[in-house]
């Protein structure tokens, strides 16, 4: 059975048969390229989804820093490049949190630190200390200043329940969407929940060795 042409070759085929010029015949293949990534004619497929259980399997048998990023990926649902490009500052093992900075669209983000990586994390900051103090050497560390503490009041009073009105009304502000601000300061990840992660069992020895 014969088959179908493409279409770029199809479309070529019919200029050709017409004896188009070669440079019409770039020119119509040009515009037909940008007509379908304009629209997008790729169809669309359903992502590849594993279970908890495939999961499981694929974390237990990763090791060392590749064992890590794995654990990164799903347990905080970030980006290969996100979890390669992570810095010291960036992971708060206190508040179970990591901070993405100019992540996808240049936006900064919350998500959530899973605390079966926790271990993982310590063992492999012990391994890095050198690197670590030559970073805080040369600045890497909190860019704390006086008004840092306000920010940090408004992000402890909204930790610890208090209404968002209320927190724009002690700190003076016109718009509530500034004080929306905060909201995204103590975001854990989506409303502070678990990360599926922790629910996977992983936190056995032997999962664990690096």
């Amino acid at each position: 059975m014969q088959q179908k042409p493409k279409l770029l070759q199809a479309v070529q085929h019919n200029l050709r048969l017409r004896q188009a010029s070669p440079r019409t015949e770039q020119a119509y293949l040009g515009r037909v390229r940008r007509y379908v990534r304009f629209h997008g004619r790729r169809p669309v497929r359903l992502p590849v989804v594993l279970t908890r259980s495939e999961v499981a399997a694929v974390l237990g048998r990763l090791s060392g820093v590749p064992g890590l990023v794995g654990l990164l990926l799903y347990g905080g649902g970030l980006r290969l490049m996100e979890a390669l490009t992570l810095r010291v500052k960036d992971v708060d093992l206190e508040r179970g949190e990591l901070r993405l900075r100019r992540a996808k669209g240049a936006k900064d983000r919350v998500t959530v630190l899973p605390a079966v990586a926790n271990p993982r994390l310590a063992r492999h900051l012990e391994r890095v200390r050198v690197q670590h103090q030559r970073d805080l050497e040369a600045g890497l560390a909190k860019q704390a200043s006086c008004h840092t503490l306000r920010h940090s009041i408004a992000t402890h009073l909204l930790e610890g329940g208090a209404d968002i009105r209320t927190v724009q009304e002690l700190l003076g502000h016109t718009d509530v969407k500034t004080t929306m601000l905060y909201t995204h300061v103590l975001n854990r990840g989506g409303l502070g929940g678990r990360s599926p992660a922790d629910q996977l069992g992983l936190g056995a020895p032997a999962a664990l060795t690096d």
